[in-house]
């Protein structure tokens, strides 16, 4: 029997600022190692959490997040996940990939026996690009604290807005904005997050760069995304949902219609 594969985004990428479309499928292609299935991606890799992270309570998120990613990485080939490395592991060469999202002592070391250093959302971009990622890429630079002065370094933000939706959100999204108090859907303004701020109270501060809907038949409002100048504040309140978007290409082989899925020219 035949069974039609569509193509469907497959998730929002640092990398690309954009969401992905792919076909589902068992066989991907990975750093020229010719063709591969998706459930060895990686296949032969050992990763390592490091256990020097001095704060507590950013320890023990840092545990949190290593505990649900152990799960696709075991289930994707990896042959081992140490939750704990030590200075002793990592002088042996018993580890091939650190993951963390706070560089630590040990990523110092690490990074002079030529062991990658990467965020956790280094593992989210595999599976989303259905290949092994280049570990030198900016964005998934762990983040640096300096204790001092209560400062963070980071490329990364991602928050979860204090509302009834507790809606993660993360730099770079789009989502659909109520900037004029009309709730619907079709009246929703289509933004960027471009800013995100959050205080010690939890408190969230949201910027975002407007996109104009391009109108299509002289009627109604298409998929085509156009940026603007406009850059607003706006509350977490404001935010209804989140809209994807992918490249022209990409949307012309989508087979089915999804009010949240635009597209936007490579010129624009």
């Amino acid at each position: 029997m035949y069974v039609r594969r569509y193509w469907i985004p497959s998730g929002f990428s640092w990398i690309t600022r954009r969401s992905l479309v792919h076909i589902p499928q068992h066989q991907v292609r990975s750093w020229g190692f010719g063709v591969i299935s998706i459930h060895t991606l990686f296949t032969g890799l050992r990763f390592g959490i490091p256990n020097d992270v001095p704060n507590k309570q950013r320890k023990e998120y840092q545990r949190s997040i290593a505990n649900v990613m152990k799960f696709p990485l075991e289930h994707c080939g990896a042959v081992s996940v140490k939750m704990n490395v030590t200075r002793k592991a990592i002088e042996e060469g018993s580890v091939d990939v650190l993951l963390t999202n706070e560089f630590t002592p040990l990523c110092t070391l690490a990074q002079e026996y030529d062991i990658p250093v990467v965020r956790f959302l280094w593992v989210n971009e595999c599976l989303i690009h259905q290949k092994l990622v280049d570990t030198s890429e900016p964005n998934l630079v762990p983040d640096e604290y300096d204790d001092r002065n209560g400062t963070l370094n980071s490329r990364v933000m991602e928050v979860i807005l204090p509302t009834a939706s507790k809606l993660r959100l993360c730099l770079g999204e789009m989502v659909f904005v109520d900037l004029d108090n009309r709730p619907h859907d079709l009246l929703y303004h289509i933004c960027q997050v471009v800013r995100l701020d959050q205080a010690d109270d939890g408190a969230v501060s949201i910027q975002v760069q407007v996109y104009r809907r391009n109108v299509q038949g002289g009627r109604q409002r298409g998929q085509e995304l156009t940026p603007t100048r406009q850059l607003v504040k706006i509350q977490p309140t404001q935010v209804k949902r989140k809209a994807s978007l992918v490249a022209l290409e990409d949307f012309t082989r989508l087979a089915y219609n999804d009010s949240s899925l635009f597209y936007m020219r490579n010129d624009s």
